[in-house]
Formats: C-alpha cells, sequence, structure tokens
C-alpha cells in the first residue's frame, strides 16, 4: 500500500496526461511549467521550485512541492 496513494494516483496521472500531449523535443522548463498548470488544475497545492531543508549534507532543491506532502523532481531522458 501506498502512503498517501490517492495523492501519489493524481500525481502519477498528471504526469502522463502531460507526456500523453506534449510527446517528445520540447524543452524541460515546457514540462515543468506544463505539469504545473496540471497538477494545479486538478486542484492540487503545488508550490514550485521548492526549497528543502534536508539535515543530511546539505540543501535539497526540489522541483515542486504538492501538498506538502510529495516533492518530485524531474528531469529529461533521451533514450537511444
Amino acid at each position: 500500500m501506498l502512503l498517501y496513494e490517492e495523492l501519489s494516483n493524481k500525481i502519477v496521472g498528471a504526469f502522463f496526461s502531460v507526456h500523453n500531449e506534449l510527446k517528445m523535443g520540447l524543452l524541460e522548463s515546457c514540462y515543468h511549467n506544463v505539469l504545473f498548470f496540471e497538477l494545479k488544475s486538478i486542484g492540487l497545492n503545488v508550490v514550485y521550485n521548492a526549497s528543502l531543508n534536508v539535515f543530511y549534507k546539505g540543501e535539497l532543491q526540489a522541483l515542486m512541492l504538492i501538498h506538502e506532502r510529495a516533492c518530485i523532481y524531474t528531469s529529461m531522458y533521451i533514450g537511444w
């Protein structure tokens, strides 16, 4: 069982929605902006470029903090 299963499902659904609509080939920042919009449009409380303090080896940069329960960091992957 997932912790925050409903929230996790909404986040994954938003990722797939953005991916299915935009496909590949855009700049990473385009995907970030559209994902932020998608998460907000389904009613999630999202903080963009959230800075999280981690007490082990400094600070962790999270791209988005969602409902103060989930943090995500996205990165482009290009398969060959």
